[in-house]
């Protein structure tokens, strides 16, 4: 069931504090105080961010997190996905393909692909930060 987690909640909310810190990033003490989240669940949405290429980190006394992507280029589909979050509509998609026991003969099969596809495009097209259209 598609459902926003407590933890990608948390990992939209820091990744858009941590824009704030500009190309210098910031440690999770940082933005831990800033958005009161637990140090310790950070690190693993960090974790999980910097092995989808979301993110950049750096060690030792000058190290921290930055975006290695623009806010504009990131989907909350993108955030999910790096943190394994279950994207699915229905019970239908939690078997294996043809392994639904009511498979043979549901009549509402294609309607529900159809809907989860839909929703996957409305999360991949959601992008974190919008791109500034307007022209200076």
């Amino acid at each position: 069931m598609v459902r926003i987690t407590q933890k990608t909640r948390y990992a939209v909310r820091a990744l858009m504090r941590l824009r704030t810190f500009g190309s210098e990033g910031a440690t999770l003490k940082q933005i831990s105080f800033k958005e009161n989240i637990p140090v310790k669940f950070l690190e693993q949405i960090f974790s999980s961010l910097v092995k989808a290429r979301i993110l950049e980190s750096k060690r030792g006394a000058e190290g921290g997190y930055r975006l290695k992507k623009d806010l504009t280029e990131v989907s909350l589909y993108d955030v999910m996905k790096a943190l394994k979050e279950d994207i699915k509509l229905s019970r239908c998609f939690e078997f294996a393909s043809n392994e639904c026991p009511f498979l043979p003969t549901c009549k509402a099969e294609v309607f529900w692909k159809k809907l989860q596809q839909r929703t996957l495009q409305i999360f991949m097209n959601t992008m974190l930060e919008e791109k500034d259209e307007s022209v200076s």
